[in-house]
């Protein structure tokens, strides 16, 4: 029934009919049922100047090569293998993001269920020509222990600045939301919007 206000409102439904498939015969939007986003008690914003000494002054990271940029948006994850780098350089990963994203989650898996090792990474905001807008660190909130099947897994909130519109990940070797966990430079991320 319309409630009056340009919404519906369930009052009595058939048997086997469940609210998904109202939701979905009436195109509800998603962000309208999801609860409120809650960032990790650890969670630390580091601005351009804090960022600007960790990068020496290098400030600008997305190049002419766009092609292998994976694309985050609403109705699709992202999934990430970084790998050990060959040389010792400067190692990061990049997504391209809807400006209309607010909060991602970020996952990273174990690389074995013996001894869990992480990729844990930095998370740094670029904005339309791949320069640093802001950081964030320590923003671990759950971990899950692993099943039969898939490896340990631990999970966090990002806030995305306005005007992002690139999400350059970094490994860390140690971080403040995980002090006893051995961090690595190689693994499994999974990137999806929460709203």
């Amino acid at each position: 029934m319309p409630d009056g206000l340009g919404r519906t409102e369930s009052i009595e439904r058939k048997k086997g009919v469940s609210q998904s498939i109202l939701d979905n015969v009436l195109n509800r939007s998603r962000e309208d049922q999801v609860s409120s986003v809650v960032l990790a008690p650890t969670y630390v914003r580091l601005s351009h100047q804090e960022l600007a000494s960790t990068f020496e002054n290098d400030m600008c990271f997305i190049k002419d090569d766009n092609k292998s940029i994976k694309k985050l948006s609403r109705n699709k994850e992202v999934g990430l293998w970084p790998r050990k780098p060959l040389k010792e350089k400067f190692e990061y990963e990049v997504v391209k993001i809807d400006s209309s994203i607010k909060n991602v989650q970020v996952a990273s898996y174990a690389t074995s269920s013996e001894k869990p090792v992480y990729y844990w990474p930095l998370a740094v905001f670029l904005d339309e020509k791949g320069c640093v807008l802001e950081g964030a660190s320590g923003f671990k909130s759950k971990a899950y222990p692993a099943t039969i099947l898939q490896h340990a897994s631990i999970s966090g909130v990002l806030q995305v600045p306005d005007r992002s519109y690139y999400i350059m990940l970094t490994p860390l070797s140690s971080a403040v939301d995980m002090p006893d966990q051995e961090l690595s430079n190689q693994g499994q991320i999974k990137i999806s919007v929460l709203r």
